[in-house]
């Protein structure tokens, strides 16, 4: 699932403003506007017998940017993205859903200056074909 929603996020045209999409953290040297994602959740889902192909992870996506006029609307082409449904490589991607939303405080980063940043949770749903 992680390779597969890295390449769906670096495939929309509307995240090109995005300089880097990663997960964990930034890449050294990466510009901004970036993007950065964290599993929170695992969202693996049991029956009564074994665990199921349905998974409903949650993922933590951090938008870095100089302004917040830089991330807003990487923030607003990533809810659109990731409400539609699509396959990508191995992964069958339902409806995720937006689970919270956040501005978070203003950062001094040395070399780059003041860095601001919008921190959304996701809930995304999907199944993996193998």
């Amino acid at each position: 699932m992680r390779v597969d929603l890295l390449a769906r996020l670096e495939a929309d045209d509307a995240l090109n403003a995005a300089q880097s999409i990663s997960w964990v953290s930034r890449p050294p040297k990466a510009g901004l506007p970036g993007i950065t994602l964290q599993q929170i959740s695992p969202g693996r889902a049991y029956a009564m017998s074994s665990a199921i192909d349905l998974h409903d992870s949650i993922v933590r996506f951090d938008f870095w940017g100089l302004a917040m006029r830089d991330i807003d609307p990487l923030t607003r082409a990533t809810v659109a993205l990731l409400e539609q449904p699509g396959q990508y490589g191995d992964t069958i991607f339902s409806r995720s859903l937006l689970e919270s939303e956040r501005d978070m405080p203003a950062e001094e980063v040395d070399g780059i200056g003041t860095v601001f940043r919008i921190s959304a949770d996701f809930r995304i749903w999907w199944t993996s074909t193998q």
